[in-house]
């Protein structure tokens, strides 16, 4: 079907025919006049392609040649309209804490969109199911109340107190949790993408470009040196503080047993399910690389 001929150009008795197919044009039949006379036997197809453009054919060729390693910028003209403005709101919101080590960020809110409202019904279904699941598998729960009471010890959630149960902008996160890769703790995943009457937090958040570095970019850096070294920075996002107004909408619901109180916790910091949880951390970590005045020699170390 490929090659089924859908015009036909003929030429001469000894010269080759045209065939146009889905492929494009093909150029088949006899090549040299002696084949009319018996002297050879030989036959060729050609496939015709329409000859491209120098200025384009040279363009292509370089643009193939610096993939993954031209670098990555900041922000720049590649950067759509809206994920310049994301990154304008994430920049201008972000500011080095006097009184602590670290960073505090603003949520880069899509400018009129209702944010979510209150949802803590939603919120107790997800707990009550999940509590229901600690029945089913008591190892699991050790796990999770491990892990939660982790996130709490580290600083990286706060008890609301009663005087702000109250407010009306305020948002819960339902939580899950998955087993590790070594199959014995347990991460707690905080839902922002869980819908209640057809809207979630993601939904009100503008993502931000992708400010991480090309894979490519990074296997390529393995080739420069003998010795590579690779660094991990333990709890990136939850480092970064957000705003109190920010983080009134990343509640949740937690106790330890059914036996007690559910009581109103409250991340204080980035939330890993935020769909611009990523362009924050990266952000904030060339913030920091620019505060510590070594933005020069990171750039030579690339």
């Amino acid at each position: 079907m490929l090659i089924e001929p859908r015009e036909v150009i003929r030429g001469n008795p000894s010269e080759p025919y045209a065939l146009r197919t889905l492929l494009g044009w093909i150029c088949r039949g006899k090549t040299d006049p002696r084949i009319e006379l018996g002297l050879e036997t030989e036959s060729r197809v050609n496939h015709a392609m329409v000859e491209v453009p120098l200025n384009e054919a040279v363009s292509q060729f370089y643009h193939t040649e610096s993939y993954g390693a031209e670098g990555k910028e900041v922000e720049g003209p590649s950067f759509s309209i809206q994920d310049q403005y994301a990154l304008k709101l994430i920049k201008e919101g972000t500011k080095r804490l006097e009184s602590q080590t670290g960073y505090e960020v603003s949520l880069p809110w899509i400018p009129g969109e209702a944010k979510p409202w209150n949802n803590r019904s939603q919120a107790l279904k997800r707990l009550e199911g999940l509590e229901r699941k600690f029945l089913r598998d008591p190892k699991f729960q050790e796990a999770y109340v491990k892990a939660m009471g982790k996130t709490i010890h580290e600083g990286y959630a706060r008890l609301v107190p009663s005087s702000e149960l109250s407010m009306e902008e305020q948002g819960f996160l339902p939580h899950h949790g998955v087993w590790k890769k070594n199959g014995s703790d347990v991460r707690v995943v905080f839902d922002s993408a869980s819908k209640y009457r057809g809207k979630c937090l993601n939904d009100c958040l503008l993502t931000g470009p992708n400010l991480q570095n090309e894979l490519f970019d990074v296997l390529v850096r393995f080739r420069e040196h003998e010795i590579a070294l690779t660094a991990d920075i333990e709890a990136m996002f939850s480092r970064i503080r957000v705003k109190k107004e920010d983080a009134a909408y990343h509640r949740f619901l937690w106790r330890e047993s059914s036996s007690e109180e559910v009581q109103v916790w409250e991340m204080t910091g980035v939330v890993f399910g935020d769909s611009c949880s990523p362009c924050i951390a990266i952000n904030v970590l060339h913030q920091t690389v620019e505060d510590a005045g070594c933005e020069e020699e990171i750039q030579e170390s690339k």
